[in-house]
């Protein structure tokens, strides 16, 4: 759940480099990823066997969604509460949005 929370938006700002002709940014973030989860396999399966690959599993996507934020705060020029933290505005849309899906049915 820790990796799922704190990585997931790192998926849609990965999206968002895309947008902006910056693919390889998000890859780049995946292969650091990749390289911590799999030094953290080797080192914690051993001696703690499938909890230690879920640790790995979940600080490698903490980490891959924090630096695809970053990178793409720097490519976006934003700060990071600007991309993460919804304002009263994005909750009055998201309200109007669901009210008028509902109103569809």
């Amino acid at each position: 759940m820790f990796g799922a929370v704190i990585g997931n938006p790192g998926s849609v700002l990965g999206s968002g480099l895309a947008a902006r002709g910056r693919p390889l940014l998000r890859s780049v973030a995946m292969l650091a990823g990749i390289g911590v989860n799999v030094g953290m396999l080797i080192a914690l399966v051993p001696n703690l066997g499938a909890v230690g690959a879920a640790i790995a599993a979940a600080l490698a996507n903490a980490l891959t969604g924090q630096l695809v934020a970053f990178m793409a705060g720097r490519v976006l020029r934003l700060r990071a509460r600007e991309m993460l933290i919804p304002t009263s505005a994005d909750v009055q849309l998201t309200l109007r949005l669901v009210i008028a899906l509902l109103k569809r049915r």
